[in-house]
């Protein structure tokens, strides 16, 4: 019986050892090719920066309730989160965003006004989160401008 049959998964693996043995240039010519890319690649990209800022959306009424007054206004946890939900599309929205982007002039910014519509652009760099079980949202805005961001953020 040869050595081939007896280990035929040896035998594979030492074939493509030969393989790369034979190719290492073409092997070494494609890792430096790529590694170099990726490295004008990485120093020709502008570094984005994010920033975030943290609110805390109370409800309409702050008035505490017993249970049953509670139970009677029909105050329940799903009203809540509809609230929050309704809050987080107003801070997106033109009236509260819009703000921001007239303030700061950012339909002036070259990285928004190369597009169609600079303020859809703007609110792409805008990420609202919600902290699960919290009345917490975080606001963060990535921009190039770490200052910018973080005033972008506050406002």
């Amino acid at each position: 019986m040869d050595n081939a049959a007896a280990h035929p998964f040896q035998s594979n693996i030492q074939d493509y050892i030969d393989i790369i043995k034979r190719r290492r240039w073409i092997v070494i010519s494609f890792c430096f090719v790529t590694t170099v890319s990726v490295l004008i690649a990485s120093y020709l990209a502008t570094p984005y920066y994010r920033a975030t800022a943290t609110i805390v959306v109370e409800g309409e009424e702050s008035n505490v309730l017993t249970a049953v007054e509670s139970a009677n206004r029909g105050t329940s946890f799903d009203i809540f989160e509809n609230y929050l939900e309704t809050q987080m599309e107003i801070i997106m929205s033109g009236s509260v965003a819009g703000k921001v982007f007239e303030q700061y002039k950012m339909g002036e910014s070259p990285i928004y006004a190369a597009g169609k519509d600079p303020f859809k652009l703007f609110t792409a760099d805008i990420l609202l989160q919600r902290l699960k079980g919290t009345r917490i949202i975080k606001i963060s805005v990535d921009n190039p401008s770490p200052e910018l961001a973080r005033d972008l953020a506050n406002g």
